[in-house]
């Protein structure tokens, strides 16, 4: 989710000085670079963690996150046309990549933090999951709820909402690293999955800024990060709470894959739900791209050696219980 360098600036008065580093506690730290946003980022000496020296506070990420979230994002224009649309079409790259580790979704309790509209949600309800959501935007928690009929509470993560209840499968796709404080979040995911139960993530990946530096287009964009994660760094994070990881991998986004046909599929779906609403030409230009298919078993890039744009993890609970996997 993105604003492009000259979209956005902070006011100093909302701005919070980290002291420690919001992972592991430790204090000394390395300043490794400094945001076209003015935000400098530093680098944990101890646990390696990379997080905003200088943060946004709740009141200047509450306006952030305000109603036109997605519509004022030069990356997400247009997103819940095209959410919608793949939607229709059945498919979704995130399902697709955990396809290899859970086959059977019917009955399984999901929860997402950070579901957006929906789009994830509603196609894993159509394959008998027993879905929930939560969401910061209001904007896209009005579509979930009135378009998709999902049942998605529109706040800010937090575990009390669920006070009782026990999920199968979590889900959190580019969420962790908007948070002020992730080792609590995950602390909180760890006691709402069931026993044996599974948390999937996704992170942009850090260890391509140690590969190419000011050029990465995380630190030139994605204002609203405050944190970011190496691989080494998000395994220790999770290890650290008892999680099993059986799959880590980083990958490199639909803006540079490749969907046969897809440009005509999406135009059909357009034409069906849409009307005359117009797709933004920067997702038809990603979904051709694609390297995987509509049908037939994904293909989607992967890089073991951690040069994608992206981290993917697939980590289970590691207390007692039967395995969900």
């Amino acid at each position: 989710m993105a604003l492009m360098a000259s979209s956005y600036s902070w006011n100093p008065l909302e701005l919070i000085e980290e002291t420690c580093c919001p992972l592991c506690g430790h204090a000394s730290y390395y300043k490794i670079f400094t945001r076209a946003d003015k935000l400098p980022l530093h680098e944990c000496t101890d646990c390696r963690f990379v997080y905003l020296g200088l943060r946004p506070n709740e009141k200047a990420l509450d306006r952030y996150y305000a109603d036109q979230y997605f519509d004022n994002s030069a990356t997400y224009q247009h997103y819940f046309d095209y959410a919608q649309a793949v939607t229709d079409l059945g498919y979704c790259p995130r399902i697709a990549r955990m396809k290899p580790f859970v086959e059977n979704w019917h009955n399984k309790r999901v929860l997402e933090i950070g579901c957006a509209a929906g789009s994830t949600l509603k196609l894993l309800e159509r394959m008998g999951a027993r879905v929930r959501g939560i969401e910061i935007s209001a904007q896209a928690v009005t579509i979930a709820r009135d378009h998709y009929g999902l049942d998605v509470l529109h706040s800010p993560f937090n575990a009390g909402k669920f006070i009782g209840e026990q999920f199968d499968i979590l889900l959190l796709f580019d969420v962790l690293e908007h948070l002020p404080h992730p080792g609590l979040v995950l602390d909180d995911i760890q006691a709402l999955l069931a026993p044996g139960g599974i948390l999937v993530l996704t992170v942009p990946n850090f260890n391509r800024f140690d590969q190419v530096g000011a050029k990465w287009r995380g630190v030139q964009s994605y204002w609203e990060h405050l944190h970011y994660f190496r691989a080494e760094v998000l395994s220790r994070c999770l290890t650290k709470r008892n999680f099993t990881i059986t799959e880590m991998h980083s990958f490199t986004g639909a803006a540079q894959e490749d969907i046969p046909n897809t440009e005509v599929r999406i135009r059909a779906a357009r034409n069906r739900l849409l009307g005359q609403k117009t797709l933004c030409r920067s997702w038809i230009r990603r979904l051709r791209k694609a390297k995987f298919h509509l049908t037939g078993p994904p293909d989607l890039p992967i890089s073991s050696d951690f040069n994608g744009m992206d981290l993917f993890c697939l980590a289970q609970k590691g207390v007692g219980g039967e395995s969900l996997l």
